[in-house]
């Protein structure tokens, strides 16, 4: 389990812990870089005259209690709730600190009072008068000690552990939240391409509320006007369900929409992620593009002998993959 953990933590956080420190770092020692610049949502970031793109911050939010939302149902493609329990978890490691009765624990399946701790009984030492039930917990779930009969995997001590996995996608919620997430405007169309990095919901929620004033000939811009004019999406933390909020991609400009997701469905059932991507958002996606949509684990992304069903439309003048490395996208 703890192996599985680290696994999981690894795919969320990098396998050192550290890569984003790391790379946010080397780009402050980069030569090219002269200043350092920390933008608020509703800044236009100051990129060099001629390069015909504007950068919008829209976020992360500023409200902690945005950052705190991960998830809403009725903002996303579910048919009902989730949550994340980790009370098992907390209250067995309450219990193993002494800071917790077994008695208090409402997620113990048994009173305090019923069963023995399992420690002494796997070291031989049985109460008195339990000769029978030793013999047939130990022949079952307890011994014989060799590798290629143990008999653990009948029992369920280790349960609890489970609630790490849980956890660790609470840690990875609270991070997403703090995505970056940048609107760049083609000055030339007014068309929009929305990076949305892994935002989740509050992240989301939060762009209502950011506006764009007026500077340097360019009339004030909304967070809604850019949506609006969006024709091309990142889609949020690798197609997760509560990193794309419905009612914004509704608004986007879906008879030219463009839809890229960087997916690894395999990998995510390895480390345990359910639904990654998630069946209802992929196929409004699918919808709303009319099929301008690529998934980065595709087969025809990763094989020449598999055609490609995206056709050129829309936003999507054209497209070159080269098979298992990357793709080229031309928005016009």
């Amino acid at each position: 389990m703890a192996n599985g953990v680290d696994e999981l933590l690894g795919f969320v956080f990098g396998a050192e812990g550290d890569k984003v420190r790391a790379a946010r770092e080397a780009l402050r020692k980069h030569p090219g870089v002269k200043v350092v610049r920390h933008l608020d949502p509703g800044s236009v970031a100051p990129l060099p005259r001629g390069v015909g793109v504007r950068a919008y911050v829209l976020g992360p939010p500023r409200d902690p209690r945005l950052l705190g939302i991960e998830d809403v149902a009725s903002e996303t493609y579910a048919f009902g709730g989730s949550s994340l329990a980790v009370a098992p978890m907390a209250n067995a490691l309450s219990l193993n600190d002494g800071g917790l009765r077994v008695d208090d624990d409402p997620a113990a399946p048994f009173d305090g009072s019923v069963g023995q701790p399992l420690e002494p009984l796997l070291a031989g030492d049985w109460p008195e008068g339990h000769d029978h039930g030793a013999t047939f917990l130990w022949r079952h779930y307890l011994g014989p000690t060799s590798e290629d009969a143990k008999q653990d995997w009948r029992r369920i001590d280790r349960d609890w552990l489970t609630g790490a996995v849980d956890v660790a996608l609470q840690l990875d919620g609270r991070t997403n939240n703090t995505s970056l997430v940048i609107a760049l405007e083609i000055v030339e169309s007014g068309r929009v391409l929305l990076f949305a990095a892994d935002a989740q919901v509050g992240n989301w929620m939060s762009w209502s509320d950011v506006a764009f004033p007026a500077a340097g000939g360019r009339p004030p811009v909304s967070a809604d006007d850019l949506i609006a004019r969006t024709v091309f999406y990142k889609v949020g933390h690798h197609g997760s369900r509560n990193a794309t909020r419905a009612a914004t991609l509704e608004r986007m400009d879906f008879a030219n929409l463009v839809a890229f997701s960087p997916t690894d469905e395999e990998l995510a059932g390895r480390v345990g992620w359910k639904d990654f991507p998630a069946p209802n958002t992929t196929r409004r996606i699918q919808e709303l593009t009319s099929g301008r949509f690529f998934r980065s684990d595709a087969d025809w992304m990763h094989d020449p002998q598999v055609e490609c069903p995206v056709q050129r439309g829309g936003a999507l003048r054209d497209y070159r993959i080269s098979h298992g490395e990357y793709v080229d996208l031309t928005i016009e």
